[in-house]
């Protein structure tokens, strides 16, 4: 009787196989809940072609110092913007790889640069903040000055930016003291501006308590943020045992949480040692309080809007390893093939920054 009934058993085995799905889908409340356990198509990979290569000290005219490429975005035209922040100028380069121009005087006059500078384009509009005076200096996509926005303080301003569709999202750090208590705290901020440089929206206001003495470092990462085509916020949650991201409408109401299986990542005293000598050589002492590793480093969406998560690893040498969702599914994890991890959407291309070589290279990708 085995005999007789194994072929039927074998099918059925393939056919329940075969039909099991890769996560768990649940609704409540109108919030849905999305729990993937493993990859949806493991034959997915991304597939990257580079299709020019930008060498700046070739492009920039000789007579035109660059030092470093300190924020480089794009243009919906395709015109190259690099903020130099030691020389004070953005050069702007064509899509088709010709110089167009540099702009940008160091000063504290009318559209001029100084202290701390941050760069972003939006809408063929370049947005450079100086931090430090908390305003925002626009100028049109050939340099021309347009604009000057002031804001109330430094923590309003928007620092450390990324574009993301018609949005800006910044991310502020500060040191607050009182005087009272004699307590400093560290403040951290994530805020959501449109393209007016319109704050709409608080997405993350953390304040942590820093005691006298030696500074304490936790392992704790701040959220990363994204914005769909659809305006939907994407925002990584503090993840160790397994990690999670939400999703939220622009006025910030919960639309989603998504969750992917992964295992604990001790911090290994080698990890422990590299923090604390980097923190010894700007004069810091601290006490280590890493345990384990955050699970999400980072978290981008690419032109289809997949999510590209930065998963932790074991070793930092495992740099171009990226888990890639697709409508909250997770549809596997894939190695890419860059020369740089240092990388950012824009338009329907990849551009990857080498900053000991001053070369941005655009490739396209599946």
């Amino acid at each position: 009787m085995i005999y007789k009934y194994s072929p039927i058993i074998f099918i059925l085995v393939i056919f329940f196989s075969c039909n099991k799905k890769s996560y768990k889908e649940i609704e409540v409340d109108g919030i849905r809940t999305l729990s993937n356990y493993e990859a949806n198509d493991e034959n997915f990979r991304i597939d990257i072609e580079r299709k020019f290569a930008y060498k700046l000290k070739d492009i920039i005219p000789s007579n035109i110092d660059i030092i470093n490429v300190d924020y480089t975005d794009v243009s919906d035209d395709g015109k190259i913007y690099i903020l130099d922040s030691r020389q004070y100028k953005v050069h702007i380069i064509g899509a088709d790889g010709n110089y167009i121009n540099s702009f940008g005087n160091k000063g504290i006059g009318p559209f001029e640069f100084s202290g701390s500078l941050n760069m972003v384009v939006v809408e063929n509009r370049v947005i450079i903040t100086l931090v430090d005076q908390a305003k925002s200096l626009i100028f049109d996509g050939n340099g021309n000055p347009l604009e000057e926005k002031k804001f109330i303080s430094t923590n309003d301003t928007p620092a450390n930016v990324i574009s993301s569709g018609d949005y800006i999202i910044s991310y502020n750090s500060s040191m607050s003291y009182e005087p009272d208590t004699k307590n400093r705290y560290s403040i951290n901020r994530i805020l959501l501006f449109d393209n007016k440089l319109t704050n709409i929206a608080i997405i993350s206001d953390e304040k942590e308590l820093r005691e006298s003495g030696k500074s304490k470092i936790y392992g704790k990462l701040g959220s990363a943020v994204c914005i769909d085509s659809n305006d939907r916020i994407y925002i990584t949650k503090e993840s160790f045992t397994k990690y999670e991201f939400d999703i939220f409408d622009i006025k910030m109401n919960k639309l989603e949480t998504i969750s992917k299986k992964a295992r604990t990542i001790p911090y290994s005293k080698e990890d422990e040692m590299k923090v604390v000598n980097l923190y010894k050589n700007i004069g810091i002492d601290i006490n280590f309080e890493f345990k384990n590793k955050q699970l999400i480093r980072n978290i981008l969406l690419d032109r289809h809007d997949r999510v590209w998560i930065k998963p932790a690893l074991e070793t930092d040498d495992e740099k171009f390893i990226y888990d890639i969702f697709e409508n909250g599914i997770f549809i596997n994890r894939v190695e890419l093939k860059l020369e740089s991890s240092n990388f950012f959407f824009k338009n329907e291309y990849i551009y990857e920054i080498d900053y000991n070589n001053l070369v941005i290279t655009k490739c396209t990708y599946n």
